[in-house]
């Protein structure tokens, strides 16, 4: 499955090939006009004791609802989920000393979506090393200082065995 030429500016679609699936990367208009229509309402804060907030819960499935691709929502401090339709996966911080926050999404979003090409569709290892280069990232100062190769991450991987994604059915 190889990541195909077909770039839609406006709307930012990132296609593959095998079965007609797609990952769609959302310019803020579209992203805000789709929280409208799946109402999801974050500017009161409802205390949960629940792993993954029922908020969050509800925006990944009315998102997906509406998309019908993998959705993926980073929640800095509280780490990243992805919804596939039928599994929340749910992926904590990596360990950073924070310098800057600036390039940490593009290196989540880039790293996410170039693992799901490599690594055939799996969607921990995308969590993992997508988490892990935007930790690394926030550590300098600069969009691209920090940004690591695969083997990179791989190793930091290695050397943090806790390190786990939680797939909660």
């Amino acid at each position: 499955m190889k990541i195909s030429d077909e770039w839609s500016f406006y709307s930012l679609t990132l296609s593959f090939d095998d079965n007609c699936l797609s990952l769609t990367i959302y310019t803020h208009d579209k992203i805000t006009n789709l929280f409208k229509e799946v109402n999801c309402d974050t500017k009161e804060e409802k205390y949960s004791k629940k792993e993954i907030h029922p908020d969050v819960v509800e925006m990944l499935k009315a998102l997906r609802g509406k998309t019908n691709t993998l959705v993926v929502i980073t929640d800095g401090k509280n780490g990243s989920y992805c919804y596939d339709g039928k599994q929340i996966y749910l992926c904590p911080t990596y360990p950073a000393v924070v310098t800057s926050t600036l390039g940490a999404g593009d290196a989540f979003s880039s790293t996410f979506c170039a693992t799901i090409d490599k690594y055939n569709w799996d969607i921990v290892k995308a969590l993992q090393y997508g988490t892990i280069n935007s930790a690394s990232v926030c550590e300098h100062f600069g969009a691209q200082e920090g940004f690591l190769t695969f083997d990179e991450i791989e190793e930091k991987l290695k050397n943090s065995p806790d390190f786990k994604v939680k797939v909660i059915k």
